[in-house]
């Protein structure tokens, strides 16, 4: 049987026409033939709508407006985000979109003086113009959050949409607890059997509620995710983990709401490597005792539901 493999996650590199026929070849020997594109910035909806076609159907887009953007941007932004809701309909999912306060405070320390406060309303404000968008429109999300998860739970629980979100967190202060939505959450479950039935009756639609993207191998988030109806996808990071540690950590993992991503962001296709991939899937599944094949085979599995809008059993 012929396999058939998704990247959860990556980005189209400015150079990315050049050597897609290549790119495509050389991926399709590893099994590896579709592909998550996540998105950044007007011009880069553009790129993913012009290589969209040369995929062949292999490609799902994603329009947003990324945090690092709107921090690097603050005087475009309104603009932009009209125009996003212009071009979401071509779009199959929205993102990426979110928080970033790290970059914020990175951005402080490189350029000096700047209003960090009006910057984090800012990102705040259009994160929740563009969940609006996406419950509007139909639309997954894919959500990056970086050093504000708080507000951002506190953005998704008011908005309410059934959504996809995506989340980069990165520098979390592990002492902080984060809030379920009481509506939602009355009755925490207590294994992972009643893990996947409250997931699944949390939801008025019973399908999947999101993706939590370069998810770190940390047990209680994965689990605070997984009551929250999230779908949860390792990167490359988790290659830094032992396997006992990766074990310990993934212990909560349901394999069915498991992706494997790349998260590649290269100067060109031709600096891709698919075995980045393979490798990631092969430490998840040594420390759940599943086969590389078979954790790709979930990832695979997932996004297909996610994007026919089927339940995730």
């Amino acid at each position: 049987m012929q396999r058939s493999y998704w990247d959860a996650h990556f980005h189209i590199p400015r150079r990315g026409q050049e050597d897609l026929s290549v790119f495509l070849s050389r991926c399709e020997a590893e099994g590896l033939t579709h592909f998550f594109a996540g998105g950044y910035d007007p011009a880069d909806w553009q790129r993913q709508l012009t290589l969209k076609l040369s995929f062949q159907g292999k490609l799902k887009n994603s329009f947003g407006l990324h945090p690092w953007w709107i921090a690097d941007n603050p005087d475009k932004s309104k603009e932009a985000i009209q125009l996003l809701a212009e071009m979401l309909p071509q779009a199959d999912a929205l993102g990426e979109c979110g928080l970033d306060y790290f970059y914020i405070e990175k951005l402080a320390g490189n350029k000096g003086p700047i209003d960090k406060d009006y910057l984090k309303a800012l990102q705040f404000e259009l994160f929740a113009e563009q969940l609006e968008l996406a419950q509007k429109y139909q639309k997954p999300a894919v959500l990056h959050i970086v050093k504000a998860l708080e507000p951002a739970l506190k953005a998704i629980d008011e908005t309410k949409c059934q959504v996809t979100q995506t989340c980069d967190l990165l520098n979390r202060d592990p002492k902080v607890k984060y809030r379920i939505a009481p509506e939602r959450y009355e009755n925490p479950p207590n294994s992972t059997a009643e893990l996947a039935t409250a997931t699944l009756k949390s939801s008025k639609r019973n399908d999947v509620l999101g993706i939590v993207h370069s998810c770190p191998a940390k047990r209680e988030w994965i689990y605070e995710f997984q009551r929250r109806g999230l779908l949860v996808s390792f990167g490359p990071s988790i290659l830094k983990k032992s396997r006992l540690e990766l074990a310990a950590a993934l212990k909560e993992v349901n394999p069915a709401r498991m992706l494997v991503e790349t998260d590649f962001s290269g100067e060109g296709l031709g600096d891709y490597d698919p075995k980045t991939l393979f490798r990631v899937a092969k430490a998840a599944g040594s420390a759940l005792g599943l086969s590389e094949e078979e954790v790709l085979g979930y990832s695979a599995q997932a996004l297909e539901s996610l994007f026919s809008k089927k339940s995730i059993q």
